[in-house]
């Protein structure tokens, strides 16, 4: 697997063109790149007088009866020109500097954009399997890793890459243009024919330097390979340990301890090889890289023989010759010299990539289904939420619940049921605007979206470092008054809740561990209740919870929600069994005032149940 400049150059171009403009934000960052660019070459002419002051300098030191006059005036125009170098580079470093950290961060704000404010991180599960993949073995691509990691070691080794490409590609022509005119025609004899051979120097240079790049081509190939195989295993070998923290309780009653230790050392040993196989190139390189260094001391002297032993250069000559030939091996070789950072920087770019694709692909998911969704979405001064004849598909296109009807009315509460499987989550998902496969000609109206609350059935986000108070407010970033705290705590004596956890609620901690399955639902709902929502969607809210703590669960809810419209689905409802034919109300309960079966035959059924008197 080779690794091709021009390509490279060419993805690179293509992911970073949209963050550069003439006009906006990405003015700052096209500004810095021409200043870059513009610095290097005044560099490349500074470079060229200051190699000329160089050879002038040698010259009045070997000159007959020398005085400190003439010393000081030459090494006068010499420091002038340092001097002059030393100030450039500080003002490109400058630029420099501005680039990355603006690129390094509208690219991270960008992906930030697109995985979190458009959804991307539920949506990407909607994306073609094909796509996902792209015909490669399946990778997990983690935001976190990207965002941090990929794009600041990208950015910042591009960022110097460019820079040396730019500094190297102005000396290169300095440098030609410098062995062509100090190269006296080199006269040659052959077989009786005299003949002149212009610039040969600068021939010669060009003739060296694509020699060393035949070699370091046929050792460095493999690099990108084993870069990429040894990055590849490291993200497999992530995974599996953030799997083993996750799932630590089951793997522990499972006995799955020596599976876990296999696989993550067999992970383990294919990193390793791959790395080792890398290191081997990467010495091989080092090596015939410091005997190009060597030779290229020995070279210029050989090259400038001719011209030495026929009396037509001074030996001063040679001391300017060195660095103009060390410019134009430089431009020629710069690819081979900084292959591991390109190959390091290729794998990060191709994950990047590979993430950027993936978002493109969710937008142009949600953009093909926008029209579906504006047909079915409206806002209504009704009190009801209806469902007409909303038809929902599969991601193969396939219906998967057909002309669903239905009403969830102000102060009454539904059931929706039917056999697992049949698509009521994503009836709710859809309802929530999180589905994005859905025919034209049905309708959803909610009176109010902003005022809907949906609890899925692990309901309960809770980030590290946060108090469980804050977790009961969460998405809302805010203090609590005292009145929400006396009613969340209110609100949890009555639903049963340890006494520890209401001791600790605005102690900080690892709340996701130290509570139930059960816990975290009814933790779920009392944020639910405090945030008196008009519409409240909740699926299998109370499935880890036996029939009496549901009990006081649902009868909390009738009391603190009065108003609210009220959809929940349950496998398992309060005083209700399954027979063969579907789930069946046996006995009246006080909590759901209405339910919507979703049979077999994709069709709707509302049964109204009214409490016991």
């Amino acid at each position: 697997m080779s690794l091709s400049l021009v390509d490279f150059t060419k993805r690179l171009v293509r992911f970073y063109r949209p963050y550069f403009a003439l006009s906006g934000k990405g003015a700052g960052r096209s500004i810095s790149m021409v200043a870059i660019f513009a610095c290097n070459i005044a560099l490349a002419i500074v470079f060229s007088f200051f190699n000329a002051s160089m050879t002038a300098l040698i010259g009045v030191l070997e000159q007959p009866g020398l005085t400190y006059s003439a010393f000081f005036g030459a090494m006068a125009t010499t420091s002038g020109f340092i001097a002059l170098n030393i100030c450039i580079s500080i003002v490109k470093n400058q630029f420099i500097q501005h680039l990355r950290k603006s690129l390094s961060y509208a690219v991270d704000k960008s992906f930030l954009n697109k995985w979190v404010k458009n959804k991307a991180y539920y949506g990407l599960k909607f994306v073609p399997k094909k796509i996902m993949t792209n015909g490669e073995n399946e990778q997990e691509l983690n935001p976190a890793q990207i965002m941090s990691y990929d794009n600041a070691e990208l950015i910042n080794t591009v960022t110097v890459l460019v820079d040396n490409c730019f500094n190297i590609m102005c000396l290169f022509a300095v440098g030609l243009i410098g062995l062509y005119t100090l190269s006296e025609p080199l006269n040659v004899v052959l077989f009786s024919l005299n003949f002149a051979i212009p610039g040969y120097m600068a021939l010669g240079t060009v003739f060296y330097a694509l020699f060393f790049n035949v070699i370091i081509n046929s050792l460095g190939q493999p690099l990108k390979k084993y870069e990429e195989a040894a990055r590849n295993a490291q993200g497999i070998l992530y995974r599996k340990s953030h799997e083993i923290i996750t799932y630590a309780e089951s793997i522990a009653f499972l006995r799955g301890t020596k599976f876990e230790y296999r696989s993550i050392k067999e992970t383990l040993k294919d990193t390793e090889v791959f790395k080792s196989l890398a290191t081997k190139i990467r010495l091989n390189l080092n090596l015939i890289t410091n005997l190009h260094l060597e030779m290229g001391f020995f070279l210029p002297v050989i090259l400038a023989l001719p011209n030495l032993i026929a009396q037509k250069m001074k030996v001063a000559v040679l001391y300017e010759i060195l660095p103009y030939f060390q410019s134009v091996v430089r431009f020629l070789t710069w690819k081979n010299e900084n292959y591991d950072q390109i190959a390091t920087c290729e794998v990060s770019l191709g994950r990047m990539e590979k993430f950027n694709e993936l978002l493109g692909a969710w937008e142009n998911l949600k953009e093909k289904s926008h029209p579906q969704r504006l047909a079915h979405r409206h806002k209504s001064g009704t009190n009801k939420v209806q469902i007409k004849n909303v038809t929902l598909l599969n991601t193969e296109g396939d219906p998967l619940i057909k002309g669903a009807s239905f009403a969830l009315t102000k102060g009454k509460v539904t059931l929706i049921q039917a056999a697992s499987g049949t698509g009521k989550t994503t009836l709710l998902r859809a309802i929530a605007d999180l589905w994005p496969y859905l025919k034209k000609g049905g309708e959803i109206i909610l009176p109010d979206n902003k005022k809907a609350q949906f609890i899925p059935q692990d309901g309960l986000v809770h980030h590290q470092g946060r108090t469980l108070l804050e977790t009961i407010l969460y998405p809302e970033n805010r203090l609590a008054t005292k009145k929400e705290k006396n009613e969340i705590i209110d609100l949890m004596i009555r639903a049963g809740l340890r006494s520890s956890i209401i001791e600790g609620l605005q102690v900080a901690k690892d709340w996701k561990k130290e509570l139930s399955g059960g816990e975290k639902q009814r933790i779920a709902i009392i944020s639910a209740i405090i945030k008196k929502p008009s519409i409240l969607f909740m699926d299998e809210a109370t499935s880890g919870m036996d029939h009496k703590t549901k009990e006081k669960i649902e009868k909390l809810l009738k009391e603190k929600l009065p108003h609210t419209a009220i959809g929940y689905i349950d496998h398992n409802p309060s005083n209700e069994s399954m027979n063969s034919k579907g789930f069946t109300p046996s006995k009246e309960t006080h909590f759901r005032d209405n339910t919507v079966t979703l049979k077999k035959a994709h069709q709707y059924k509302k049964t109204l149940i009214r409490p016991k008197n």
